[in-house]
This record gives structure tokens, C-alpha cells and sequence, in this order.
């Protein structure tokens, strides 16, 4: 009886990134693979897929060579028009390619699920491998600058990875600077985040950073540029507009730990209270967060022209997905309002309209200032049908906003606006109107 042995799979299956999404920013429609036969007999390609949790479906092919000879490789463009056949970057995929002649030989590549996704102070899809189907950005994140026709941001090939952000500025000849950012909305991170950077030799030179590579923060009514240079620095560039130098090496690719609530605490920012915000990516769901705009930037003035800087950046990433729950405990026990107002929401949102009127009383005892405080008794009054005492707590919350409007959103002051117009008085109409 001989004795069995296994030879090499002959095929070589490997998925191209950048992958590009639809415009839900969830689905995967066409995907590029490179094979290799590393077979004796010539190759006649087909590909399937599956998506974690469903039945597996096959895709056609769009572009590559209909045979593949011994030795050679080709990269395929395969996808589908049907839409009961798209893959989920979110849950995972897999991919499968086969002879079309035999099934002795088979290759399967697969994609991790995207865990970033179900945690709000997460960075989605921090290695930048999915990219809008424009290729325009990574996706999840914006492009957010205010020279469009001096500033784009495309993938670049490096020898870090082949869908690093590189970002350009060119002819900034003036004393304001031109900037380009890539964007993204998380919960202020209450750990470390590690970033991957590559500083250009010619950027973040002090005192003036006339080129600045680094962080872009913006939290409340501050901005915060934390650039990566080589002495440690901290200061005003103008009132409301901070910096911070974090010393790092140049012309080589290093991974930086940043602690945002650190550096946010020694330059006194007094961050927003936790609050519950609306996350697009999680499908529409009230998150408890303190809101942050975290951006990946490159600014450039004083320039002699032509001038031309670059930027890339590598993966940026929490050290800890979960929050810190001490951190959280902390704070919460520092500031027992949001603990109220959270619970009024909640009965408010389910009707026990009573409980919502006592936790948002208790939430105004002790924190008498706060607006979100007389709106949720506006909604709670409204409710009731207590139109009077709606209106007066709409107009205290809109009288709050309005003297202290760097605390709150453009929305809390519409919510205001809007309930007096439910409550107040109705004007009689005339006929003639």
C-alpha cells in the first residue's frame, strides 16, 4: 500500500486593495484578484464568494486572461449585477477560485469581519483597505480641505502598505495656510491611539510650521494640530487654535503612541460632556459620546512657487478597543447630570413620561445650566399636553444655547426654536392670509 502525500496547491489567490464599496458604504460589488498557476496544466479560472453566515454565489469575470498557462499570473476583475449576490465588508467574505475543467485544485482568500465598526470610539476601517467606489477616500472617512483645487488625497503605493493615504498640497504661495484632511467622526478615546506616520523632512520645521504634518482635532469650540517634529512644544498658533509637538524621526516610517485625553488635559481643554449623538455608521442609534472630528492633515503657506508637499500616513488605531471603564466610572460619578439626562431619555423614548419629568428635574438640580436639561422637560411637558410649561422650558433652553453657543449643536438650538413653535400661542389666521 503506498503511502499518500500531499503536493502544493498550484494556484496562488490573493485580493487587491484598495476594495471599493457601493455608496451605502457596506457592500461589495466588484473586487480585483491576482492568480498564479504555479501548476503543470494550464488554468481556466472561476470564482465564487461568500459573504460570512450566507450561501455562496459566482461571480463573473470582468477582465484577465481566459486561461491561465503554467507559470503565468493575471489579475481579474470579477463582480456581479445582482444584488442578492454582493458581499459585506462589515461581516467578512471569502473567496474561492477554481479550474473550470476540475475541483482537484482550489484556492480560498479570506476577509476578516470589520469588528471596528460595532465600537463608537473605534476608528473604521483604520488600515484604509476599503476606499469609497470614487476612490475618492477611505471609507468612512472625508476628505475635508479649503483648497479643492490645490489639495486631493489618493491611495499610495509604499513599501508599508499599498493603500496608504498620500496627501498633496501644491502652490500654497500665501501667509494663511492650505489644508487637507483626512476625516472621521469616533467617541473622544479615553486610551492611547497608535498612529503609523512617515515625517517629511521638510514639514513641522518650528517656530512657524509653515509645512505641518500630523493630527487634526476638533472638540467643542477648540482645534488642536498635533504635529510630529523634533523638539516638544505646546502652544497658541491664535486663541482657540492649539498645537503640540510630539518629538518623532524623519524620512522613515515609525509607529507613534498618542494619548489625546493626556495632551487635551495639559493644554486645558475642558472637554463637552458626554451626550448622546447620532452615528451614521451605526445605523442611525443614539451613542453616548463625546463627540470628536479626528483628521489626518497636511497644511502647507509660504511656499515659492511651484511648490508641491506630500504626505502619507499608515494605519492609525485604538491600543484598546472597549472603553476604559474606570475612566468612564470617573467620569460619571464627576459629573452625575449625564447619568440623568441619559435615564430621561430613556423614559422619555418609552413613554413613562413622569419618570422622564423627575430625571430630568434631577438633572437640572445638579447642573442648573444645562440646556439639554429644559428641552428634555419641554418634550416631556409637550407630551403631557402641558403646552404652557413646554413653552417656557423650550424658551429657558433656547435663552441657555444662545449665551453659552460654543457648548451645544446648531441642532439642540433648533429643537428649542422648534418646540416653542408646538407649544406657544397659535396665531389666529386670518382670512386673508
Amino acid at each position: 500500500m503506498g503511502i499518500p502525500f500531499l503536493l502544493p496547491n498550484p494556484i496562488s489567490l490573493r485580493v487587491i486593495d484598495p476594495i471599493q464599496v457601493s455608496a451605502d458604504g457596506v457592500r461589495v460589488q466588484t473586487l480585483w484578484v491576482e492568480v498564479v498557476n504555479n501548476g503543470r496544466y494550464s488554468l481556466t479560472p472561476r470564482f465564487s464568494v461568500r459573504t460570512t453566515g450566507s450561501q455562496p454565489a459566482f461571480w463573473g469575470i470582468v477582465s484577465g486572461a481566459e486561461v491561465l498557462a503554467p507559470g503565468q499570473r493575471d489579475y481579474y476583475l470579477i463582480g456581479t449585477e445582482n444584488p442578492g449576490q454582493y458581499l459585506s465588508y462589515v461581516n467578512g467574505f471569502q473567496v474561492l477560485v477554481t479550474d473550470r475543467d476540475s475541483y482537484r485544485y482550489r484556492q480560498a482568500v479570506t476577509f476578516a469581519p470589520d469588528f471596528t465598526n460595532t465600537y463608537p470610539e473605534a476608528f473604521p476601517n483604520p488600515n484604509f483597505i476599503v476606499w469609497q467606489s470614487d476612490e475618492a477616500a477611505p471609507n468612512y472617512w472625508n476628505i475635508v480641505t479649503n483648497a479643492p483645487e490645490q489639495a486631493n488625497i489618493e491611495p499610495a503605493i509604499t513599501r508599508l502598505n499599498d493603500r496608504t493615504p498620500r496627501l498633496a498640497i501644491s502652490d500654497a504661495t500665501g501667509e494663511d495656510w492650505l489644508t487637507v484632511a483626512l476625516v472621521t467622526q469616533i467617541a473622544f478615546p479615553q486610551t492611547p491611539i497608535r498612529v503609523q506616520v512617515n515625517v517629511p523632512s521638510y514639514a513641522n520645521i518650528a517656530p512657524n510650521f509653515d509645512i505641518a504634518y500630523g493630527l487634526t482635532l476638533e472638540v467643542d469650540d477648540k482645534t488642536l494640530w498635533i504635529l510630529f517634529g523634533d523638539e516638544p512644544a505646546q502652544g497658541e498658533f491664535e486663541p482657540g487654535f492649539y498645537y503640540y509637538v510630539i518629538p518623532t524621526p524623519r524620512d522613515e516610517w515609525v509607529t507613534q503612541t498618542v494619548d489625546l485625553k493626556a495632551i487635551t488635559d495639559s493644554l486645558g481643554f475642558d472637554i463637552r460632556p458626554n451626550e448622546t449623538e447620532i452615528v451614521g455608521r451605526f445605523e442611525g442609534l443614539g451613542i453616548f459620546m463625546n463627540r470628536l472630528n479626528f483628521g489626518l492633515l497636511l497644511a502647507a503657506r509660504r511656499q515659492a512657487p511651484p511648490s508641491l508637499a506630500l504626505a502619507e500616513f499608515g494605519p492609525v488605531a485604538n491600543t484598546q478597543l472597549t472603553p476604559s471603564r474606570q475612566a468612564q466610572l470617573t467620569y460619571s460619578l464627576a459629573h452625575p447630570a449625564l447619568d440623568y439626562l441619559w435615564r430621561g431619555e430613556l423614559a422619555l423614548q418609552t413613554d413613562n413620561l413622569y419618570d422622564a419629568y423627575d430625571w430630568y428635574q434631577l438633572a437640572l438640580e445638579t447642573a442648573p445650566n444645562e440646556a439639554h436639561g429644559y428641552l428634555g422637560l419641554g418634550w416631556t411637558a409637550l407630551a403631557l399636553d402641558d403646552q404652557a410649561s413646554a413653552y417656557t422650558y423650550f424658551l429657558t433652553a433656547q435663552q441657555m444655547i444662545e449665551a453659552d453657543f460654543m457648548r451645544y449643536d446648531q441642532e439642540d438650538l433648533e429643537q428649542a426654536i422648534h418646540g416653542q413653535k408646538l407649544s406657544g400661542p397659535k396665531r389666529k389666521m386670518s382670512p386673508f392670509n
